[in-house]
């Protein structure tokens, strides 16, 4: 049985040797590939062993940022793909384009002994920089793929699949997943669906679904992490005095969720919450009247400054409003007006919105100078009225149910959640709230209560 498999699973590599290793390899049927062919040598204590060790059919691992969540992921995917010839797996993010330098790289950089493009690699990645798949010697396949653009993670029956940063999808996408773990694969006796995360909102659906038994949420701890805790002393080493003082320095919300691992109720004060968010998701619409990309600059672009919002809305004819992509991020000027004008082309959009407080004439230039800049439809935004005066019509409007969102937008929904009226307004919720006023300005579709 694969539970029994999976208890085995968590020794470590470098304990492979031992007689008790020897005799579950026999009794389990465990391939015994040499360790430097499998993987790192890794030790998982804490609650991150409990996980490995978990037999449940969902299976969340949770917890504040660097406990080693992402690592007992990967680790036991890469132990099971040698494990079980043939066997079928996905990883999956909510986005492909966030998987390449984040979760690919952990698992190619941390948990192969060498990257697949080395000479000396016993797996492939097809795809080069940006792999759809990697393929093992004994034909277990790993299927690489965004929720954004699901067909090659969900096109066949799957054994094992990994959801990085799963409280980044919606309900509906995680249910989806779990269709194609049903054991029609055939590889294993008991497939399963597993996901690491970061604490969201109370409100979200991993709790509600682990509350009703449907799905199993071990908590994650710093002190489990053998690479920021020694596991003998219990003392903090080099680098957990590093990371810890990091994290340390969060402030508010972002405290809470990624040093202390709690998860947050709604704020008071704040325009938004997230339960009315979840009440306003919706389909992308088939037609829109108009689509604007909005973009509020950052000043610089270094490791510490801010992002820039870049930001895809639309209306319909009714005067309904949506939200439809996400593009922010820390960039330069170059970059971002790229990113703005990629946008623009992607989404025949009819308009570029440029909150120029920040830059003047130069977030036009930035654009126009760009490939394809020259003739997008543009327009300059400056701010004359307070952040609070400029949000509070819009966030009436999701009130209303008169906004929705297509799909999760996780930066930009803990923004609008956080942001407490007197409070510096970030990159993604001011470009949001200059897209949609000019949405609903041009419209005339403003509804307010």
């Amino acid at each position: 049985m694969l539970t029994d498999q999976l208890s085995m699973s968590r020794l470590a590599v470098e304990q492979m040797a031992s007689e008790a290793w020897q005799e579950a390899l026999r009794r389990h049927q465990i391939s015994n590939a040499p360790a430097g062919d499998r993987s790192r040598p890794y030790s998982f204590y804490g609650r991150n062993r409990e996980f490995v060790e978990l037999g449940a059919h969902e299976r969340i691992l949770s917890g504040p940022a660097e406990t080693g969540k992402t690592l007992a992921c990967l680790w036991l995917l890469n132990q099971l793909c040698w494990s079980f010839p043939g066997l079928q797996a996905a990883i999956v993010r909510k986005t492909y384009k966030s998987m390449p330098g984040t979760v690919l790289e952990t698992f190619e950089k941390k948990i192969l002994p060498v990257p697949p493009d080395d000479p000396g690699s016993a797996i492939e990645a097809f795809g080069g920089k940006k792999p759809e798949r990697y393929i093992y010697p004994n034909r277990s396949t790993i299927w690489l793929g965004g929720m954004d653009n699901p067909d090659r993670v969900l096109s066949s029956e799957r054994d094992v699949i990994y959801v990085n940063q799963a409280e980044e999808l919606t309900l509906e996408q995680w249910e989806t997943l779990t269709t194609r773990v049903t054991g029609r694969a055939g590889n294993i006796d008991e497939p399963f669906i597993m996901g690491d995360c970061n604490p969201a909102w109370g409100t979200h659906w991993i709790l509600a679904r682990d509350k009703t038994g449907s799905l199993k949420k071990i908590d994650s701890r710093h002190e489990d992490n053998p690479v920021l805790y020694d596991q003998e002393t219990g003392e903090l080493t080099v680098q957990g005095k590093r990371s810890l003082s990091t994290l340390d320095s969060l402030t508010g919300v972002r405290h809470l969720r990624l040093r202390i691992g709690q998860w947050i109720t709604e704020m008071p004060g704040a325009l938004w919450t997230h339960t009315l968010i979840e009440k306003n998701r919706a389909a992308r619409p088939t037609e829109l009247a108009r689509i604007v990309v909005a973009v509020d600059p950052a000043v610089t672009a270094g490791e510490g400054s801010n992002e820039t919002g870049i930001m895809v809305q639309g209306i319909d004819q009714a005067g309904n409003g949506y939200v439809l992509d996400d593009l922010s991020g820390r960039m330069s000027p170059e970059a971002w007006a790229r990113a703005a004008v990629d946008a623009y082309r992607t989404w025949q959009a009819n308009l570029i919105v440029g909150e120029v407080n920040n830059g003047g004439d130069l977030v036009e230039r930035n654009i126009r100078t760009v490939e394809g800049g020259a003739n997008v439809s543009y327009k300059s935004v400056r701010a004359t009225r307070g952040k609070y005066t400029r949000a509070e019509p819009v966030s009436s409007m999701y009130t209303q149910g008169k906004i929705k969102h297509c799909g999760t937008f996780p930066e930009l929904e803990d923004q609008m959640c956080t942001w407490l009226p007197g409070e510096t307004s970030p990159d993604r919720l001011d470009g949001m709230v200059w897209g949609f006023t000019e949405l609903f300005d041009l419209m005339g579709s403003w509804v307010l209560s």
